[in-house]
């Protein structure tokens, strides 16, 4: 995650009223600190509506902010308006219910269908009564020119009421996604949430752990001065005795260590796991990417991925077996 500046005040242009996401004139307004490039204002504005102000040291809220930010930029790309992105953050909101609370791929996968689905289908409704209306409101000003009784009259006036009505219920302009902007969004979901499906899922139902900090300790071995002569040993004391203390004292110690380094490689193996089980996750959702030019980029995430674990796997053996040399482990067993 990046780093952020120190706030130094409140943001400007903020109007009396508490902020809503459910207000175009406040979308409005993210959309115009984004052009701007003021990440501080900006994120301070998106921490105090979701009530989020401690985001600088609780990675729960911290979280939260980042979706929302990192999904305010991916609609300014996209060149959506305020009332289509109030409209797509209210099924972003569901989505994002699902996947911390059950974080299921199959419930994913129909949930993003049924909602691609469901745009395409509304977005072509909106079309063809934007059209049919137009086409009424032309048929209904001939009709009109020629009608001369009263009662026609009235006939005509009755459905050019309804259809004013008809028309002013539908959104003034088309909020729904279309099939380009649908390829836009599962690639964002891929890497925004998909990827990171289990990290959403722990910090909102696991909380964070306040106790004391978990410490490592190395033992090393370090040349030490000879004793004074007053410490030395009794003659009911031999060499013998307190050598085989020293070797006690540094088997206790070894055990210590290679139990800490079990449980590192344990830790290590869960991240594997996890690790393939987002791999799938991925591969289950790619038959929903239709972009050009992004599978390769999923390929070269993978690469990264797998480079990056190999590293650790690598430093974690090269720390294993300079502890086990360290610690004379094969000289001692």
């Amino acid at each position: 995650m990046r780093s952020r500046g120190k706030v130094e005040g409140l943001v400007k242009d903020l109007s009396g009223q508490s902020p809503s996401f459910q207000d175009e004139k406040f979308i409005e307004q993210l959309l115009q600190l984004i052009a701007d490039n003021d990440d501080v204002s900006l994120t301070t504005l998106i921490a105090m509506t979701l009530g989020a102000e401690s985001y600088h040291i609780d990675l729960k809220h911290q979280i939260i902010v980042d979706f929302r930010l990192d999904f305010l930029r991916f609609c300014a790309n996209q060149n959506f308006f305020p009332s289509k992105i109030i409209h797509l953050m209210k099924w972003m909101t569901d989505f994002q219910q699902i996947v911390e609370n059950d974080c299921s791929v199959d419930k994913m996968r129909n949930e993003l269908i049924e909602f691609a689905a469901s745009e395409i289908e509304e977005g072509w409704k909106w079309k063809s009564k934007q059209a049919a209306a137009l086409d009424e409101a032309a048929v209904e000003s001939q009709i009109s020119s020629k009608a001369s009784n009263k009662k026609g009259t009235r006939v005509i006036e009755k459905v050019a009421v309804e259809e004013v009505d008809n028309a002013a219920a539908l959104p003034r302009e088309c909020i729904y996604l279309t099939k380009e902007d649908i390829g836009s969004l599962c690639t964002y979901l891929l890497h925004g949430i998909i990827q990171h499906a289990s990290l959403y899922f722990y910090v909102a139902n696991y909380s964070r752990e306040n106790g004391t900090p978990r410490e490592l300790r190395f033992f090393l071995e370090l040349p030490t001065p000879a004793p004074p002569l007053r410490f030395a040993l009794s003659k009911d004391k031999s060499a013998d005795d307190a050598s085989q203390i020293s070797l006690q004292q540094l088997r206790e110690q070894r055990n210590a260590e290679l139990t800490t380094l079990v449980d590192e490689c344990k830790e290590v193996i869960s991240k594997e796991e996890l690790w393939r089980k987002t791999k799938e996750t991925e591969k289950a959702m790619q038959i929903l990417i239709d972009n050009e030019g992004t599978k390769k980029a999923v390929e070269n995430t993978y690469e990264s991925m797998e480079f990056d674990l190999s590293q650790r796997q690598k430093r974690i053996l090269q720390r294993i077996t300079a502890l086990e040399k360290l610690l004379g482990v094969e000289s001692l067993s």
